[in-house]
Formats: structure tokens, C-alpha cells, sequence
């Protein structure tokens, strides 16, 4: 089956609670991402199914583990460009907000957004 409708989101999200050093674990986050997939099919709405990795941000001197969310549109269940990038930007502010998050990047095959709550960074930036 091929997918004419290629295109992909990919939200990266930081691990770190803020600046607190406080650290969510990456399964906190595979247990949101869950309960949100639940309550998605329980509305009749698509499943969306990401692939999670973790991987380290390098900044300066600081090296922060975060986690990638890579959503691609299925080709058993395709949706229109607008329908997936409103989906996945509605998942990012989500957890943006669960998650303490200061700034998440979403990656689309066209464009990147950032999503930031205001213009602080980590101290630990030099």
C-alpha cells in the first residue's frame, strides 16, 4: 500500500520538569500518550501512533535528555494535512502543559513550530 499523502510530526520535548532538574521518566510520558490515544478512539477519532525515542540536546554546556514523538500519516488510515497537523499540535500543547514544558519544537515535513510558554531559558545555557 503507498502513501501519496507523505507527511510526517515530530514533537521534541524535554524531560526536564521546567528548569527544575526535576526529571520525568520516559515512561510517564508513553503512559500520557496512552490515555490520550484512549480517549481518542472512545470519541471515534483516528489512532495516532508515534514511534518514542530519547535522545540527548546539546546546548553550551548543557546536555539534556529528550524524547522525539514521530507521527506519520498511515496509509491504513490517512488523514488530510490540516486534520494531522492540527492532531499533532493539540498533543504537543498538551503535554506542554502536563509536562511543565517551557518550549517544545514540532518538526513537520514543510515547516517547523515552536511553541513556547515565554522567553526564559535554562541558566545552565552559557
Amino acid at each position: 500500500m503507498t502513501n501519496k499523502k507523505n507527511y510526517k510530526g515530530i514533537i521534541n520535548i524535554g524531560l526536564q520538569k521546567k528548569y527544575s532538574g526535576v526529571y520525568y521518566k520516559k515512561a510517564d510520558y508513553i503512559e500520557f500518550i496512552k490515555r490520550w490515544q484512549l480517549e481518542r478512539t472512545a470519541d471515534h477519532q483516528l489512532m495516532f501512533c508515534p514511534a518514542v525515542y530519547e535522545f540527548d540536546f546539546v546546548c553550551g554546556n548543557l546536555t539534556e535528555k529528550h524524547l522525539a514523538l514521530k507521527f506519520i500519516n498511515y496509509p491504513k488510515q490517512l488523514v488530510g494535512k490540516k486534520t494531522f497537523r492540527k492532531t499533532v499540535l493539540n498533543l504537543a500543547s498538551q503535554m506542554m502543559q502536563t509536562f511543565s514544558q517551557n518550549r517544545i519544537l514540532i518538526e513537520f515535513s514543510d515547516r517547523n513550530v515552536l511553541l513556547e510558554a515565554d522567553d526564559a531559558t535554562d541558566p545552565k545555557i552559557k
